[in-house]
């Protein structure tokens, strides 16, 4: 792992994956990089874009003014460790920003926070936005329950289906519980025993 990247709409469940990605940070050395992406629809006037790059520019002040200040907290609560935490602000759609950053500009951890698919306006936003980046971004991608409290990971469980897929998956799981001091656990659930099967393919993801 060498950067790790947190987008936020500021919202609860943004800042509580927030502090997870600045735990993550912190233990294992790299630095962090706080993202908020403000996206406006295409305008076909002049007058129109005018108006819209007026309130786009206090749009970006705002946003620059609330990561700064959340960049605050997290350097504070985290002063022992010296966490390098910056932010930045972009103008595009989320999951094609998070894609660009991840593929040019070296981040490869995303952090990212989920409400657990509640009714709400915001629920349904950042679990449409959270699902897009982990099915179209190709790194590690944390999905952060809003009630889930930031803590030392110890005990770690990946559930498999025994796909060629979950070896590259636990190759960089490994690392990161290596860094916590977490023991993995691999889990698969199944309707009938076949210990013969268990074995050949736990052999293989070894």
């Amino acid at each position: 792992m060498n950067k790790i990247l947190c987008p936020t709409d500021f919202s609860r469940a943004a800042s509580n994956a927030a502090d997870y990605a600045a735990l993550i940070a912190e233990k294992t050395g790299v630095s962090l990089t706080i993202l908020h992406v403000l996206h406006l629809p295409t305008l076909d006037t002049t007058e129109t874009a005018l108006a819209a790059g007026e309130v786009l520019g206090n749009l970006k002040r705002e946003a620059a003014d609330k990561l700064n200040a959340m960049v605050r907290h997290l350097s504070q609560k985290h002063q022992n460790r010296q966490v390098p935490i910056d932010y930045k602000v972009k103008e595009a759609l989320l999951t094609d920003t998070i894609q660009e950053m991840t593929r040019h500009q070296g981040y490869d951890f995303v952090v990212m926070g989920t409400t657990g698919g509640g009714n709400s306006l915001e629920e349904i936003l950042m679990g449409s936005n959270t699902e897009s980046v982990i099915q179209n971004v190709k790194c590690p991608v944390l999905a952060v329950p809003l009630k889930s409290k930031p803590v030392n990971f110890e005990h770690i469980v990946y559930a498999s289906n025994y796909e060629p897929e979950d070896a590259a998956a636990l190759k960089l799981l490994f690392p990161l519980a290596q860094q916590f001091g977490a023991q993995v656990e691999v889990v698969h659930v199944c309707d009938t025993e076949n210990t013969a099967k268990t074995h050949e393919i736990q052999n293989k993801l070894r």
